[in-house]
């Protein structure tokens, strides 16, 4: 993918409603968002995570309080944007051109 194939509209809103389901606390919502089979750090270690179900297993230790206020520093509007994606805050989080999470770096 490269920065042009990204609909800065169809970004915007997929990275908005994880923003306000992680600030809501929306734990349904939040795995929706996110693309499978996800890698995550779980208790330090990487995890493979392979449907919501998983992420739901394991929510309070990937989104911990730190993580939780780092995704909420970040903007969902003017994200850096390169042939990966779209980056919300300083990485923790990366969205496709289908406004769905592809990375989510919570080590």
């Amino acid at each position: 993918m490269c920065s042009s194939d990204l609909d800065d509209e169809v970004v915007h809103r997929g990275a908005a409603r994880f923003w306000r389901a992680v600030k809501a606390g929306d734990r349904a919502t939040v795995a929706a968002q996110l693309r499978y089979p996800a890698a995550v750090s779980v208790g330090g270690k990487p995890r493979r995570l392979r449907g919501p179900k998983d992420l739901l297993a394991v929510y309070d230790q990937v989104f911990t309080p730190d993580f939780t206020a780092a995704i909420l520093d970040g903007m969902s509007r003017n994200m850096f944007v390169r042939d990966e994606g779209a980056m919300l805050g300083n990485g923790w989080a990366w969205f496709g051109a289908d406004g769905k999470v592809t990375a989510l770096n919570n080590f």
